[in-house]
């Protein structure tokens, strides 16, 4: 993660934080939950918009919403490079829960709606595997997997 974040209050593990203009003004809960919001090394990487909120609130003891943060959430998303891919993925993501969404309808029942319903799933799932590989060579990061176990992060230090 780009900063340090324990039990201890952001500015105390991280003291240039108050001196990044991009940051100011900013509360220590504001920023853990823009930290394991944004940072693509943040255990809720990859869950969709609204449960990396809801993970994200839970982590910093707050109940913030998103749009009242979008503008530090964005700058650290530009402090990554990772702005137009980080969008991209919430995109795909809002239009996988569209096509699960309608897979549920019980009004869909003739085949060939069906048929192109999983086979939207299937070029979004794939389409979200590029996004996300291309983010881990962009930040030359090669152990970060889209499934499975979540790699050691500073959540983990403090038993989230």
């Amino acid at each position: 993660m780009l900063f340090r974040i324990t039990e201890n209050d952001v500015y105390e593990d991280n003291p240039h934080l108050s001196l990044m203009k991009e940051f100011k003004g900013i509360t220590d809960p504001q920023f853990r939950f823009v930290c394991f919001y944004s940072d693509w090394q943040s255990p809720y990487r990859n869950l969709g918009k609204e449960e990396r909120v809801a993970r994200s609130n839970e982590f910093a003891g707050t109940s913030f919403e998103l749009s009242h943060l979008v503008t530090f959430v964005d700058r650290y998303y530009d402090m990554q490079g990772i702005k137009h891919w980080r969008k991209g993925i919430d995109a795909i993501d809002a239009a996988l829960q569209k096509v699960m969404d309608s897979l549920q309808d019980e009004d869909v029942k003739d085949a060939d709606e069906l048929k192109k319903l999983s086979a939207s799933l299937s070029t979004l799932t794939n389409q979200k595997v590029d996004f996300i590989k291309k983010v881990n060579e962009h930040l030359n990061l090669t152990d970060m997997e889209i499934v499975g176990e979540d790699v050691m992060t500073t959540a983990d230090e403090i038993n989230v």
